[in-house]
């Protein structure tokens, strides 16, 4: 007996991958639609100025003015993070970023953390939950872009740095 199970043509394998892609976004979509849910709106006016771990203010708010922002909440302890830190330090090195980090020990600590990792972006010291309770962010990562104090979009997990700076391009025009 001989097998005539005949091979999917390319164009069928095409079809099918570009399905997969498809269904994959939309999942995406939903699922971080869910999670963001209840990022608010703007900026909260308690948390616009923000202090990074080498005593340097950040206000949002003021930032924002001139083009997007990116603020990114993440934290040392993060399975996901390290895919997504480097995304965020090359396109911090484009766009202003502040980080966030979340339960990740003491600012020392930190330091020494980003310099094993060569992050160059600000880090804002979170230990006790305050910044991401006043932010509603209960998931790492998390980046948020803000532009005139507003959020205009946010998005949980992996990003790439392609998707990363559509995003931010998009928002500088937009």
């Amino acid at each position: 007996m001989s097998n005539n199970k005949a091979k999917p043509s390319w164009a069928k394998r095409l079809r099918t991958a570009a399905l997969y892609i498809v269904l994959f976004s939309v999942v995406a979509f939903v699922v971080d639609a869910f999670r963001n849910s209840n990022v608010p709106e703007s900026v909260p006016a308690e948390l616009s100025s923000l202090t990074d771990i080498n005593g340097k203010q950040y206000n949002l708010h003021e930032l924002s003015k001139d083009g997007p922002v990116m603020l990114y909440f993440w934290a040392t302890w993060c399975p996901v993070c390290p895919a997504v830190s480097p995304t965020v330090d090359y396109v911090g090195n484009h766009y202003p970023t502040v980080s966030v980090a979340l339960r990740s020990g003491n600012s020392d600590k930190l330091t020494r953390y980003a310099q094993a990792k060569g992050y160059e972006f600000p880090i804002v010291n979170d230990n006790l939950n305050r910044v991401s309770n006043g932010w509603q962010v209960s998931a790492t990562p998390t980046i948020i872009i803000i532009k005139n104090g507003d959020i205009v979009s946010a998005t949980t997990g992996v990003t790439t740095p392609s998707g990363l700076f559509i995003r931010l391009w998009f928002h500088q025009f937009f």
